[in-house]
């Protein structure tokens, strides 16, 4: 306890804590705070600066919390819980929002368990798309119609005019009339939005079956990709990903 200028913690089975790692020792012990546990453990260095602050200055500390302790606020609340009520939901808040944008598996393993709790408080941010981690894959769909009795055909999506190359159309012409019609076409690649992608599907079978010399076959979405790869290497050539097939007519 003099050693480290602290009160000691010890376990059950005997293990030992002092400064910030006793106090989350004690929160992973509580039956109300254990949840704080994971994002308090995930600020340990600020943690136990704040806490050897504190300890190495209690005179001063003790004589700066006895006389806010006595100072209430207008609507009630006394200063010194206001205060530390603040600081605990800013260190809190910090941690989640580092949580969005770390590297580390450990880190958001030790948070997720207050981030879907701080999520339902609309304070999730996610700068992802920027750094450090910006999107490396972009890219169009096609539908591919495969005729029974003809040469399959190229329609580039939503305008289902035909499709030529491999180059990225967007380069050269306005494929969405908005940013919402963008943004829905580029949600079908991902797995949650199979059905989304099925429904498209059909109108677009639809769309084609009013077309005068129609023929029936199968219609396949595909996801023409770009990957974007690291500096200096050169574009990686575009690779098509079948999303779904589906029969026309």
């Amino acid at each position: 306890m003099r050693q480290a200028n602290s009160w000691v913690l010890q376990t059950t089975a005997g293990q030992r804590s002092v400064e910030y790692a006793a106090f989350l020792q004690l929160c992973a012990a509580s039956p109300w705070a254990h949840h704080l546990s994971g994002p308090l453990a995930a600020i340990t260095p600020l943690g136990t600066r704040l806490y050897r602050l504190v300890s190495h200055h209690r005179r001063s500390a003790w004589r700066l919390l006895n006389t806010l302790r006595g100072t209430p606020i207008h609507v009630g609340i006394r200063l010194q819980q206001a205060c530390a009520a603040t600081a605990i939901g800013l260190m809190l808040v910090a941690a989640w929002h580092a949580n969005l944008s770390e590297r580390s598996s450990a880190f958001r393993q030790a948070t997720a368990s207050f981030g879907n709790r701080l999520r339902h408080l609309g304070l999730q941010q996610r700068w992802s798309v920027f750094a450090p981690m910006p999107m490396a894959n972009d890219g169009w769909f096609e539908l591919n119609l495969q005729p029974n009795d003809g040469p399959q055909q190229r329609l580039l999506v939503p305008s289902l005019s035909p499709a030529s190359g491999s180059t990225n159309p967007l380069r050269s012409q306005p494929l969405y009339r908005s940013q919402r019609q963008r943004k829905f076409f580029h949600n079908l690649q991902q797995p949650e939005h199979t059905q989304a992608a099925e429904a498209y599907t059909r109108h677009a079978c639809r769309q084609l079956a009013r077309r005068p010399g129609f023929t029936p076959g199968e219609l396949e979405l595909v996801w023409m990709q770009e990957t974007t790869q690291p500096p200096p290497l050169p574009p990686a050539p575009v690779q098509s990903v079948s999303r779904l097939r589906q029969r026309c007519g």
